[in-house]
């Protein structure tokens, strides 16, 4: 397997994720089996190209997104985060910040070792 396709995989992946889709879902829209979806994201089958402007498309992303060609904005598990943050209460979040803070203050004193 290439690990162009493995990116590719990924990526779709994650923005089938972040958008909240089902393999399913996504396999109706494009009217590929839902196997066809799955195997596309496992790097185990290929995506051809109108199968990746039709993603593309559905996860309302340019196909250089998917393909490397144009940066990311941020990484998939940091928009997941972003998105999930925005459903927690004012409480929540502001108990999420403090425990970020730890996290990267832990960070840094493993890097000192």
């Amino acid at each position: 397997m290439s690990s162009d396709r493995e990116s590719i995989a990924a990526k779709l992946r994650e923005a089938r994720e972040y958008l909240g889709l089902s393999q399913q879902e996504v396999a109706d829209a494009l009217k590929l089996s839902r196997s066809a979806v799955s195997l596309i994201e496992t790097a185990q089958r290929g995506v051809d190209s109108t199968e990746l402007k039709a993603m593309a498309r559905l996860y309302q992303r340019p196909i250089g997104y998917f393909t490397g060609e144009e940066p990311q904005p941020l990484g998939g598990d940091v928009a997941l985060l972003a998105k999930q943050v925005s459903k927690l209460s004012e409480q929540d979040r502001s108990e999420l910040l403090r425990f970020s803070e730890y996290l990267v203050q832990r960070s840094k004193a493993e890097t000192e070792r």
